[in-house]
């Protein structure tokens, strides 16, 4: 029976019980991000010439990668469903406070462009559950999707090899990634960046 369940796409994380999937989500990221942040320092400590370009841009690829994600519905949304808006993807956990804490910036933000061709877009790297809670808590309205342990992939195809959280990346309507922030975000880092899409449009 084990073996079976095993052998079913998702079928270890769905046989797991919800307190052990938690760690596993949390040991998975920590673990990738401490040992990805020493060999980066290893990398700059022996760098014989200073970088040139901005840290928080560089392996960022120019266009946004394509994925598909249940959200907390069960509807399987692609990041192609906002093709033509600006798009401000945050990956995320509730487990990390920055990003609980950066959170509802984005909820005034997304308030204050309401009208916009512009959408918020929350991935989750935690189970449903956690997630729903605190999103009821803060009033989240944008669209939240779960990835679980597969948003660590994910986040790597946006140029996040860390994988640390949060981590955030600012899309144009064309779909091409015009900024990263790899630290917790406020409000008016963000509005710097897409206000300017916005009047462009």
């Amino acid at each position: 029976m084990w073996a079976r369940r095993c052998a079913q796409p998702g079928g270890i994380m769905k046989t797991m019980r919800p307190r052990y999937k938690t760690l596993m989500l949390y040991g998975a990221v920590a673990g990738l991000s401490t040992t990805a942040g020493v060999f980066a320092a290893l990398m700059l400590a022996n760098a014989k010439k200073p970088l040139l370009a901005d840290p928080a841009q560089i392996g960022v690829p120019d266009h946004r990668p394509h994925f598909t994600l249940a959200d907390l519905e069960g509807e399987q949304r692609s990041i192609s469903d906002w093709d033509g808006k600006v798009i401000l993807l945050n990956f995320w956990a509730t487990w990390c406070p920055p990003c609980r804490k950066e959170m509802p910036a984005f909820v005034e933000l997304r308030e204050e462009l309401r009208g916009a061709p512009f959408e918020v877009i929350g991935v989750a790297l935690d189970r449903a559950d956690p997630v729903q809670d605190f999103i009821d808590e803060i009033g989240v309205e944008y669209p939240i999707l779960l990835a679980e342990l597969d948003g660590i992939q994910i986040m790597r195809e946006y140029g996040n090899n860390l994988t640390t959280l949060p981590y955030t990346v600012v899309i144009d309507q064309n779909g091409n990634i015009v900024k990263a922030f790899r630290t917790e975000v406020t409000r008016a880092q963000a509005r710097e960046v897409i206000a300017p899409l916005l009047a462009g449009r």
